[in-house]
């Protein structure tokens, strides 16, 4: 069975803008992924992540962009036409954030 708590453990006891809690939520997404596990689950998970660290870190931050990118790579192998369209949006305003605070050689 997959472990579920992992990722909300990790998050809850070391705080969602821990590395090691970014670490565990992307390898939970990479294992419902590999697992074929619906991604339902790991979507919801990803938002609230995000919206923890847009919330503590800001917009902009690199760990928040990380997160970001994680939840628009399950919208995109989800198969939903909408959910896709909803993935390209949100990574298109990831890089031009990075780009933005970073440049675009970062």
């Amino acid at each position: 069975p997959v472990d579920r708590a992992g990722p909300h453990l990790c998050a809850a006891v070391l705080g969602p803008t821990m590395p090691s809690s970014e670490w565990s939520l992307s390898n939970f997404r990479q294992l419902m992924e590999a697992t074929k596990r619906t991604s339902d689950e790991s979507e919801a998970t990803l938002r609230k992540f995000v919206a923890s660290k847009k919330e503590t870190l800001g917009e902009v931050h690199p760990s928040t962009l990380f997160s970001l990118n994680n939840l628009a790579r399950v919208l995109q192998v989800s198969g939903n036409p909408a959910k896709i369209q909803e993935a390209e949006g949100l990574l298109r305003w990831g890089l031009k954030s990075s780009e933005a605070s970073f440049g675009s050689h970062h």
